[in-house]
């Protein structure tokens, strides 16, 4: 902590960055702790990055219009990385995540040091000068909570930082649906809306604009796409560019949708693979103690945590999905394997 306030306190410029793919919680944590930021360091230059172009489901966080996007604006972006003494990498845990080799070839080319706050397991430690790891929160959004909180800046935890912050912890535990059980979450909640978030509005901004296509394709995938595999316990989603395209999705329209098959008695695994322009997303979700992070890592390589986990794909939606069948066999064995040791 006193490391990070001397690099901080020596900084004109400050870059935060997201992963690519911006969710909730990175993008949450990000403008959350631009907010946060500017009222400490008054005088100080505060980017936020993002590699690609962010959902609009989340425009309502304070700050959202002020993000930089590569993707959009390569050289501005760049030249914003290359002019900070100070770098945040926030909510991922390897360089790598950036996607773009020119971003991350501008970070690790740069002077300045790089810190990174995240809650995914194994940080690249090699990478940053400053690592606040913690694998069992919720998200980055709680972490950054209690980062904040020891750095001695609740003070300065005002209504928009609390409202993006609850966001990041929100959407990453699927509205508590997971990944939250520890009892801390709820303090870390408790702490946030004491500091003005207001938890209504930002469920009801997160979960309640549907628009109506959206809704449609959601039908279309509970009547059409949807399959169980009841003796794997599992369930899959697969969606193409055609049948996104025939809806007018956009980014971020089917997010949620990998939780809908855990709602049906039985199944403990269910799959979303997403084909977008360039790559394949897959996106994995599990209930109790079935993992689906060694899913994501074996056959992707990808990452996560126990019951929520992702990757990305450079293949076809018919050769991704063949490679998570079997992967949930293997998962399913090794899960079975482990049950049975520990009943005997």
């Amino acid at each position: 902590m006193n490391t990070f306030a001397q690099y901080a306190n020596g900084a004109n410029r400050i870059s935060l960055i997201t992963h690519v793919g911006p969710d909730g919680d990175t993008v949450g944590s990000v403008l959350g702790l631009a907010s946060i930021l500017r009222a400490v360091y008054p005088e100080v230059k505060i980017y936020t990055i993002v590699p690609d172009t962010v959902p609009n489901y989340l425009n309502f966080i304070p700050g959202f219009d002020s993000l930089i996007c590569y993707e959009e604006t390569p050289e501005k972006t760049v030249e914003a990385i290359r002019s900070s003494e100070l770098i945040g990498c926030i909510d991922f845990n390897t360089k790598r995540r950036m996607q773009y080799e020119e971003m991350q070839k501008a970070v690790s080319d740069s002077q300045a040091h790089c810190f990174m706050i995240d809650h995914h397991p194994y940080p690249e430690n090699s990478s940053f000068d400053l690592i606040f790891s913690y694998t069992q929160v919720s998200s980055t959004a709680e972490l950054m909570y209690y980062w904040v909180r020891a750095m001695g800046w609740e003070k300065h935890i005002g209504k928009e930082a609390a409202e993006a912050l609850l966001c990041g912890i929100i959407t990453d535990t699927g509205c508590f649906m997971h990944n939250s059980s520890r009892a801390e979450t709820y303090g870390a909640v408790m702490g946030l809306i004491k500091s003005g978030a207001d938890k209504a509005a930002v469920i009801n901004a997160l979960f309640h604009r549907s628009r109506e296509s959206q809704i449609r394709l959601k039908g279309f995938v509970l009547n059409e796409k949807m399959t169980l595999l009841k003796d794997k316990k599992a369930a899959y989603i697969t969606l193409n560019k055609k049948e996104l395209s025939s809806f007018h999705a956009e980014k971020g329209d089917t997010e949620g949708f990998v939780n809908i098959p855990l709602d049906i008695d039985g199944i403990r695994c269910s799959c979303l693979i997403r084909e977008d322009e360039d790559q394949i997303k897959i996106s994995l979700r599990s209930l109790n103690d079935f993992p689906v992070n060694g899913i994501a890592t074996r056959a992707f390589g990808g990452g996560g945590h126990i019951n929520a986990a992702g990757a990305e794909y450079n293949g076809t939606p018919e050769e991704a999905l063949a490679i998570f069948l079997r992967e949930l066999d293997v998962e399913n064995e090794i899960y079975d394997r482990k049950k049975n040791i520990k009943n005997e």
